[in-house]
């Protein structure tokens, strides 16, 4: 009889261990990816293999030998309020605008994928991509596939690769941990240079 109490008493210290070392998302949540240095919205998508980003452009070159890939990126900056010329009964009217600019971003190429959506029977070709991201306390380097969300109401799309053993999901839950950007406030963001001797595939 003591020897079922301990066993069950290793199991529950196992897996309160286990929840211990992850931390809880949302089904919406910020993601902070450094070498963009900046923070985007994602959806937290368990039946993802691979997490992705939106791109657009996408042109793979040769660097030294190396594959590589140039994309642009769509930055949604934060919402100013502006008054307008328009005036209420009470006061002016306030409006809200979202000034988007457009970053060129060359990152080495991993490796490609071939992804199959649930509506598509045929299998889209992607590249794939290394980024070191941020979500909550969570700093690791993980792989994104470039992809066309433009369809899609989330720029960046977060699967298991970056989920396992790190996260565990809440979809009750939405943007419940902000990424914590302490540790890489001092950081300087180094941004590949175009040179001439890169080769355009």
């Amino acid at each position: 009889m003591i020897n079922i109490f301990v066993a069950a008493g290793l199991v529950y210290f196992t897996i309160i261990s286990c929840f211990a070392e992850k931390i809880v998302v949302g089904e919406i949540e910020k993601i902070y990816l450094e070498e963009i240095d900046h923070v985007f919205t994602a959806r937290i998508d368990t039946g993802a293999v691979t997490s992705s980003i939106h791109a657009d452009n996408i042109t793979r070159f040769e660097r030294d030998g190396e594959r590589w890939v140039r994309f642009d990126i769509e930055i949604i900056e934060k919402p100013k309020k502006k008054r307008s010329k328009k005036k209420s009964k009470d006061k002016d009217s306030e409006v809200v605008s979202k000034p988007k600019k457009i970053i060129t971003v060359e990152r080495p190429i991993v490796r490609k994928v071939k992804i199959v959506q649930s509506n598509d029977d045929e299998a889209e070709k992607r590249i794939v991509v290394n980024f070191r991201y941020t979500i909550g306390t969570i700093s690791q380097t993980a792989e994104f596939s470039l992809t066309d969300r433009k369809h899609l109401e989330f720029p960046v799309l977060v699967g298991r690769n970056i989920l396992k053993d790190f996260m565990i999901v809440d979809v009750s839950k939405k943007n419940i941990c902000p990424p914590d950007l302490k540790k890489n406030s001092n950081k300087k963001i180094k941004v590949p240079v175009v040179r001439p001797s890169d080769k355009q595939e």
